[in-house]
């Protein structure tokens, strides 16, 4: 009777011991989760600072305890929130609605495709839209060649649409000139203005004649007209001269005839005058006439320099 007493304990100690170890590796098999989502989709979802993917998302098998869950997206504020899974509470959701920490901003202008700066870095032309600006104080420029700037200052602190609308005010004009050849000589009204290409600024409106120059070529002319903030653009094929000629004398500033008729002072050149044979006078005081005729041919320059004579000087007795 005694062993049976003994052989029943034995078997009741192996049924608790074995139930335990079922019961332990029942509860040790149960595992949580954690359901993410956000405003907006798509931010990243952080669980103990390593990253778990993108909202919508489930992290599963997650031991009991307590972790801390980030949820982070560009132009938004993180959130942060420490979630408890339990026995009681294997399953928990978190919906994270993200705070805005920028806002967006729109800058049109009249005329458009002007220069947008914000805090001095350039953001791109008229019309645009900025929509990465951090909330608190900018500084907003608009800038247009011929034009005033124009600027503002603005202070953000919600997330909201600022539309700004920039008219600028002329106050130049400018001509930008190119040339096939380049290095041609520009004149604005006679006045050189450089070699091309070239910018010339800071124009008041009105009428110009623009001519544009190279040894070779016959030189262009255009009469221009320019109104306050236009940028008049013109970009000039040059004609290969098809004659050349040219006149100097020693000493120069003799005047110069040809064919009769006053040609001004040496040193003389034209480009594409008409071919054929001319009757050249060249005269300057204290110096003899010089007279001769010259030929001028297509396609061939036709280049020519001539000494005067001094006349004796009149002695007095």
């Amino acid at each position: 009777m005694k062993k049976n007493g003994v052989i029943l304990g034995i078997v009741i100690v192996g049924i608790l011991i074995g139930a335990v170890v079922i019961a332990i590796s029942y509860f040790n098999g149960i595992k949580g989760s954690v359901f993410v989502d956000s405003f907006p989709r798509g931010s990243d979802v952080f669980l103990d600072g390593v990253k778990q993917g993108e909202t919508p998302i489930t992290i599963k098998n997650l031991s009991f305890g307590e972790y801390e869950i980030q949820v982070s997206h560009d132009g938004y504020r993180t959130f942060t929130k420490t979630v408890s899974i339990t026995r009681a509470n294997p399953k928990v959701t978190v919906i994270a609605n993200l705070e805005h920490v920028t806002f967006v901003l729109q800058v049109s202008s009249y005329p458009t495709e002007a220069e947008v700066y914000v805090d001095g870095e350039k953001k791109g032309l008229t019309p645009i839209t900025i929509n990465d600006l951090p909330l608190g104080e900018h500084f907003v420029e608009v800038t247009k060649e011929n034009f005033n700037t124009w600027s503002q200052k603005i202070d953000v602190n919600e997330y909201k649409v600022i539309q700004l609308v920039a008219n600028l005010q002329a106050t130049s004009a400018s001509i930008s000139v190119d040339s096939n050849p380049e290095g041609a000589t520009v004149y604005l009204n006679g006045k050189n203005k450089g070699i091309t290409p070239v910018k010339i600024e800071d124009l008041d409106a009105g009428d110009y004649t623009l001519t544009v120059e190279k040894d070779g070529f016959a030189p262009y002319t255009e009469k221009i007209t320019v109104s306050k903030g236009e940028t008049v653009v013109r970009n000039i094929t040059l004609k290969k001269a098809i004659t050349e000629l040219s006149i100097d004398s020693e000493p120069e500033g003799a005047e110069l005839y040809l064919n009769g008729k006053d040609m001004g002072k040496t040193p003389f050149k034209q480009l594409n005058i008409s071919p054929g044979t001319y009757n050249v006078k060249i005269l300057k005081d204290g110096y003899l006439p010089f007279v001769t005729k010259i030929t001028v041919k297509k396609g061939v320059p036709a280049n020519y320099k001539f000494p005067l004579l001094k006349l004796p000087s009149n002695s007095t007795p």
